[in-house]
Order: structure tokens, then sequence, then C-alpha cells
């Protein structure tokens, strides 16, 4: 939000209605109903060691009292890049490179090219030794689709409200691949998703309400195969296809082996083998689609149970409100690998050479290969709070203290994680006019060693809204003067992936 606050880890605590959880990316907008940003260490400072980078609060939509609203909603776009390589024709490339070659010193029989190539180019008599490729549009699709659906309902009576979504997001890739008809299997980059959310409400009582609140997303995301050449990382593979076809000029045979082509002794060459790029190993065309695929089916069920008592009984503003929260997510991958055969091609430079193709890497097991793994996680977040909210004629009062623990597992296999704290806040409001501010948080977390996992963060802040003056209140001119001063301590314990890092172990 402000840049890295920290050395590890600088990534802002995200809280989705009051539960640290780090799902935003996979939440339908329909579900939100308020976003807020806290920057400053004064309001961060109740989040103890984990509020170094601030915090992104956000709150979903609940029912209200009244008629029930159904929505529906649903669209279709096109997504393209908002730049793309500039085509220009094999002929003009070749005369281009030796024009280069010239500038360089070389003779005219150390070109690259030669007239009866060039002349081949253009005239387009043999576009299969000879081509004239658009190899940028060979790899990458115009156009992207993306669908959105969604279903909502709100509404309530006066005992319960509730409020439930239902969405769906379909997104095609831009990788043009090999058909699934063909290869007997889906390399293509692209992916769906469901999304599920009830919050419901439940007046027990004038003074006593219970919540449930589940959400839920289900994503199946399909890629070509990147495991073995591109550390899982379909990043690294996008970079590798933009490095290769900027390097790949439109002279270049390929990307797949035709009818009629044949080797040097005049042995027929199958037709659809992948040739690779002059003067690489390989061909990027064959590790986006002859590679093999992967399917990773993502699962995440969030749950909140809330229950809010008004204390007014004992002294009026008073409430309490207890909140125990329970997520899981689970991730299936689906790899499948294989191998696939590579030629060369020699193209000849003068009228009485011949054209070949060459055997590079045959492949021995023409059978894809499957593997599957499963990993399951859990997040356990429990809250206590009092708190007080009073207004005196023209003063404004407000306190909370709560107290949080929370237990999950990150890892597979990784034992489980702790945080404990324990957090108050007191507010000071006169008239609207002049404001203030105490926040105490006090956190322990198991990243750090035993006697030194608990840490103090206090925080205060001043604030003056000097357009509710008197003086100011009538005028045209400035509608919304603030000034604000605030300090305070936050923490972080994102120290690294390993659990227990403070464990050296020293071998000799």
């Amino acid at each position: 939000m402000r840049g890295a606050g920290t050395v590890n880890g600088s990534n802002p605590l995200i809280l989705i209605d009051g539960v640290p959880r780090d799902n935003i990316s996979t939440m339908d907008p329909n579900e939100i109903a308020s976003v807020s940003i806290l920057k400053d260490a004064s309001a961060t400072a109740v989040f103890g060691v984990r509020g170094a980078n601030g915090v992104i609060m956000i709150t979903t939509r609940r029912g209200e009292e009244g008629k029930s609203e159904l929505s529906i909603s649903a669209d279709y776009s096109l997504q393209r890049f908002t730049a793309e390589a500039d085509r220009i024709h094999s002929w003009e490339f070749a005369e281009l490179r030796n024009q280069a070659f010239r500038n360089d010193g070389y003779a005219e029989s150390d070109l690259p090219f030669t007239d009866y190539m060039i002349e081949m180019y253009r005239s387009g008599k043999d576009r299969v030794y000879y081509p004239d490729r658009d190899v940028y549009n060979e790899f990458f699709k115009k156009w992207a689709p993306q669908t959105r659906v969604n279903v909502n309902l709100s509404g309530g009576t006066k005992k319960l409200s509730y409020f439930m979504n239902v969405a769906y997001m379909g997104q095609g890739g831009q990788f043009r691949t090999e058909s699934e008809k063909d290869l007997g299997y889906d390399p293509s980059y692209k992916s769906n998703r469901y999304n599920f959310r009830t919050n419901l409400d439940y007046k027990v009582a004038s003074n006593f309400k219970l919540s449930l609140n589940i959400a839920s997303y289900l994503e199946k995301v399909n890629t070509p195969q990147t495991a073995k050449l591109f550390n899982n990382s379909v990043d690294e593979l996008v970079t590798n296809m933009r490095a290769y076809i900027w390097a790949t000029p439109p002279t270049d045979p390929g990307p797949l082996t035709v009818a009629g082509q044949t080797l040097a002794d005049g042995t027929n060459v199958p037709a659809g083998q992948v040739i690779n790029q002059a003067g690489i190993d390989r061909n990027t065309y064959g590790e986006l689609s002859r590679r093999g695929y992967q399917q990773a089916t993502r699962t995440n069920l969030n749950s909140s149970i809330i229950a809010d008592w008004g204390l007014d009984f004992i002294t009026k503003g008073l409430s309490t409100k207890l909140m125990i929260s329970f997520d899981t997510k689970a991730m299936t991958t689906l790899q499948g690998f294989r191998e696939y055969d590579t030629y060369g091609v020699t193209v000849a430079r003068t009228s009485e050479e011949k054209s070949y193709v060459s055997k590079v890497r045959m492949n021995t097991n023409d059978a894809i290969s499957l593997t599957k793994s499963q990993q399951t996680n859990y997040y356990l977040n429990m809250q206590y709070s009092l708190n007080y909210a009073r207004q005196f004629g023209l003063h404004d009062v407000t306190g909370m203290a709560l107290i949080q623990r929370d237990n999950w597992q990150q890892y597979a296999a990784d034992l489980p994680y702790n945080m404990l704290g324990i957090s108050a806040r007191a507010t000071y409001s006169y008239d609207s006019r002049y404001l203030a501010e105490v926040n105490v948080g006090y956190n322990g977390s198991e990243q750090f060693a035993k006697g030194k996992r608990f840490g103090f963060f206090p925080a205060f802040s001043a604030g003056w809204v000097a357009s509710n003056e008197a003086f100011l209140k009538d005028n045209d001119f400035i509608t919304n003067l603030k000034l604000r001063a605030s300090y305070g301590k936050v923490g972080n314990d994102k120290l690294g992936a390993t659990r227990f890092l403070y464990i050296m172990r020293i071998s000799s």
C-alpha cells in the first residue's frame, strides 16, 4: 500500500469480516460491501505483530429487513495484449539481415541469405522450406474471452436477514495450443471459478444476535506442463515464449513437419512433428503443446459463527461479541508428462542444392505419464471482545478490549502455527471537532524463540477537524479540512517460510 515496510513479508494484513484471510483475489466483487485501508501506525498497532505493512479490511454484504431482492447479471468480454509484435515479411527480413552483415564488413559470399533464397521467399513457390511466417500470431490468439455470471438474493424479516451469492467466472487464455482431439489431453491455459456465499443474521432476542457466515470457492486452472522446464511457473513459460518468439525469424521453417518432407537419404518424415527453431535444440511450440499439461483444483471454505450480546442492562452502550472462524483449503494437482520427437531443417542456398530434414531428438516412449498430489490446510481464529460506544451531549466515547487466538497449518506436513494477542482501543470526540485515540496491542507469535515471543505495541493519535469550526463551517471553499498526528509501534513475524526459523543446527 505504501511500499515495503519490512525486510521479510511485505504483504498487508487482510481481514475479511474481521478474520485474517488471504483469498482476496478469489472473492466475487458482488460479495463486497466496503473496503477500508489502514496505513498509519496508530490505526494498525492493535494488530501488533501483523500490522507493520498496513491492513486491508473487507466487509461483505448482509441482508436487511424488507422485501427479498434478486439480482442477476452476466457479462462477456474480450481481452488482448496492449502491445504486439510488428509483422515483417521473410524476404524483407533476409534483405535487412544481409545489409546488417555488409555493414559489419562481411563479403557477399558470407551473407546469410543468397539471392536464390530471397527470391524463393518472395515468390512463395515453396512455403515449406522458404516460409513467410507470422511467428507471433502462431503462438498467441488475438483475443481471450472472459465470462462472468452472478446471482444474489438478499432480504429479511424482523428476526432473520440473509444475503446469498452464487457466481461463476470463466477465463480463456491467449496461448494458441493444439486441440485436445489431436493430442489426447488439453494443454490450453484457462480457468473456471465458482463462488458461493451465505451470510445469515438471526435475532434471538432484542439484544442478542447470532450470525453465520459461510463462503466457498472452487477453482480449476489448466495450463501447459511447466514442472520440468520452467520450475512449475507459467510466468517463466510466458517469459521464455516471448524471448524465443522475438528470436525466431519469419524465414525459419516450421513449426511442424509436413507431408512430403524427407531426410537427406530420401526417407519420408512423419507429418506433424516438431521442427526445432534455428540455432536452438528445441521449439517453444513443442514446449507449449507437446510436453503435457497441468490441472490444479483449489477449494476453499471460510466459516464464521458470531454471537453479539448487548449489555445495556449493565450500562448503556456496552456489548460483547464472540466469534469463532474455521477456514480450510485444499489443492489437488494432476500432472501429465510426455516427450516428443524433434527435427532440424537444412535449407538449400542455391537451385542446385536440396533442402532436407534431420533427426535431432527421438522420443522412445509416446505414452503420457500421470502424477497426482494433494494437500489440505486449515486456519482457526477465535475472538472475544468487549465493546463500548456512547454519546454524552457533545462528547462521543468508544472503547474496545479484544483477545484473539490463531492456530493454522500453512504448509503440508508442517507443525501448526500459533499466535495470541490482546488489544484495546479508546477513542474520544468532542463536537466532531477534536479527536483523540489510544491503542494498545500485546501479541505473541511462535515464530520467535521462547521468552521473546511477545511484544508490546502502543499507539496514540490526535486530530482536529478544522472545517467543523464555526469560522469555517459555512464557507463555500473549504468543505473538509482535518489535521491529524499519530505515533505507534508495529511488528512483523514473517521471518521466512521455515517453521521455527530461530532454531539453528550446526554440524561439524
